[in-house]
């Protein structure tokens, strides 16, 4: 039977066999590890290291990624607001295969509403994410955009996903928060970190909020798949353990929009200066190569 969607403290055994029954596993689970994972805003994450009775089924995994809607109230509305549950779920159970990205393999996907569910995934250790204050390398910004490219590649002008009921479209090209949406936020912001931020950077912010549709308007280029949060604490690397070289989590973000906002996203937020400069020489060529030889 199917397992009831629950909060990560009222899994047990029972519910991880009938959740990996579900999944098409004939196991019965006899105990667990649990540690978490990641440091999600809205979400929380664990991986379940399995204990079963008796020799697992072939293919039964030795551990799982779960992951839960979060305990906070106020976080679950905000994920209600912006659709972010329900873009990720969806994307898991609707698109994941047709994307043509490295994505874990969802086991399970559940949910009772927008702002509850739980996703089983493949666990992808030994890989390990990279880490957005200390940047990537331009090989491991190389194996993104490729991947990106095959995302953006995969419904490549594909109109009919307008008409989802679930997939964002936005009309502007920034997609999860519109200069419209920011633009309250600003004054508060700027109280709180006053004395924190250099004054020249909150006056780039206040030209930004003025002129932001401006900077948002829409591109001339077809709409894409777009992960839109394209950076590298979504990125898991193989390690010296193994892994596979690249996987992206975290489509919590997904929208129908333009794919190059991926691509400046990756390399404004992962390279300064010069190595900004170097970086877009060495990978755009590269990430328009990705692209045409996906058709």
């Amino acid at each position: 039977m199917t397992p009831a969607v629950v909060d990560p403290q009222d899994v047990d055994a029972a519910w991880l066999t009938d959740a990996l029954c579900s999944a098409g596993f004939a196991v019965t689970v006899m105990g667990f590890d649990v540690v978490p994972v990641g440091t999600g805003q809205v979400g929380e994450t664990y991986r379940y290291t399995l204990r079963y009775a008796d020799v697992p089924a072939a293919g039964a995994p030795a551990s799982i990624i779960a992951k839960f809607h979060s305990s906070d109230a106020g976080s679950r509305a905000i994920a209600r607001q912006l659709g972010l549950y329900r873009q990720e779920y969806m994307f898991y159970r609707e698109l994941v295969q047709s994307a043509h990205v490295s994505a874990p393999h969802p086991y399970l996907v559940l949910n009772d509403t927008d702002e509850r569910f739980v996703m089983l995934l493949e666990d992808m250790a030994p890989a390990r994410p990279a880490d957005h204050l200390t940047g990537i390398t331009i090989e491991q910004a190389r194996l993104a955009l490729v991947e990106a490219a095959k995302l953006h590649a995969s419904h490549w002008g594909d109109r009919s996903l307008e008409a989802s009921a679930w997939l964002k479209s936005p009309d502007l090209a920034q997609g999860i928060a519109s200069p419209a949406d920011l633009a309250p936020f600003w004054p508060g912001f700027k109280d709180r970190y006053v004395g924190m931020i250099a004054p020249e950077l909150l006056a780039v912010g206040d030209f930004f909020i003025a002129h932001g549709v401006a900077w948002s308007r829409p591109r001339s280029a077809p709409r894409s798949l777009t992960h839109n949060d394209f950076r590298p604490d979504n990125f898991l690397f193989a390690t010296s353990a193994g892994g596979r070289p690249i996987t992206i989590v975290d489509w919590q973000t997904l929208t129908f929009s333009w794919g190059v906002l991926d691509v400046a996203y990756l390399l404004g937020g992962s390279f300064e200066g010069e190595a900004r400069r170097e970086a877009e020489a060495a990978l755009l060529p590269a990430y328009f190569d990705a692209l045409t030889a996906a058709g």
